[in-house]
């Protein structure tokens, strides 16, 4: 991948980058991405973006109690 993890995670932050990367269409050039049809899917590929970008999971906050609620 042509762009870095750090570099796509500005974007948020500051819009000249979306310009700096070629818009959509430079982005998802970088990205090895189809607008139409998205990632390639193979097993190389997913492994490959899990290796620069990690892997894409959401982490829970541990559960708080009821009692909890009602001490505080």
């Amino acid at each position: 991948f042509s762009v870095d993890p750090q570099r796509l995670a500005s974007l948020d932050k500051n819009c000249n980058v979306y310009h700096e990367l070629g818009n959509l269409d430079g982005i998802a050039q970088k990205l090895k991405v189809s607008l139409k049809d998205g990632i390639p899917g193979t097993e190389e590929d997913i492994k490959a973006r899990q290796e620069v970008f990690g892997q894409n999971i959401y982490k829970e906050k541990p559960y708080r109690g009821f009692l909890i609620f009602v001490w505080e």
